[in-house]
């Protein structure tokens, strides 16, 4: 009869667990989920990182290819002041502008020239300019000029042009805010108009 009574016990014993053991459990799974949501939470914040990073590569990677290809188009590019000419001698200071002549042959074959100019205003780069058309030319026949955001954000806008007008080093910064970054790149604009004469 010993027997049966300290076998029943030990049968009762595993049936379930004790408050204690129950308390000890949740704590661990408490701890354990707590540590799996710090580790989401740190990827979360280094994949927005990355992804902000890539955005303003890619940001800079389109206005250096914007630049460069308006540029190529022109004649002659100036910091400061609007190119007189195609063909003249520029200061090589560095200014928060830039300046392009872009050369054009109007109905009835008599030349004109148009400028397009890109400039920093606060934290944003402006381009002002002719119109760009749906093809991504430029619209040379109608003279107004108008002004279009490129970039918010940016800290830093410096061209300097070379002596002979033709090309110019550019460097851009932009500013991350919530990386509290600044993300810069330095291109070369040269222009490809070299037989125009006005």
């Amino acid at each position: 009869m010993v027997r049966s009574r300290r076998a029943g016990r030990f049968l009762n014993r595993e049936r379930g667990f004790t408050l204690v053991e129950l308390l000890i459990a949740s704590v661990i799974m408490v701890l354990v989920l707590e540590g799996l949501v710090l580790v989401f939470v740190s990827h979360l914040r280094l994949t927005e990182r990355a992804t902000i990073h890539l955005q303003a590569k890619r940001e800079l990677a389109r206005l250096a290819y914007l630049m460069d290809t308006e540029t190529s188009e022109g004649c002659s590019v100036q910091t400061g002041a609007n190119p007189a000419a195609c063909r003249q001698t520029c200061a090589t200071s560095a200014a928060s502008d830039l300046r392009i002549l872009i050369p054009v042959i109007e109905a009835g074959g008599t030349s004109a020239t148009r400028v397009i100019r890109y400039y920093l205003s606060g934290t944003q780069l402006l381009r002002q300019g002719p119109r760009i058309l749906v093809n991504g030319n430029l619209d040379l026949i109608n003279s107004q000029s108008v002004v279009t955001l490129l970039v918010d954000d940016v800290s830093l806008f410096s061209a300097t042009a070379a002596a002979n007008c033709h090309a110019a080093m550019i460097s851009v910064g932009l500013s991350i805010p919530s990386a509290q970054q600044v993300h810069t790149t330095a291109f070369s604009v040269h222009t490809d108009v070299t037989d125009y004469i006005n």
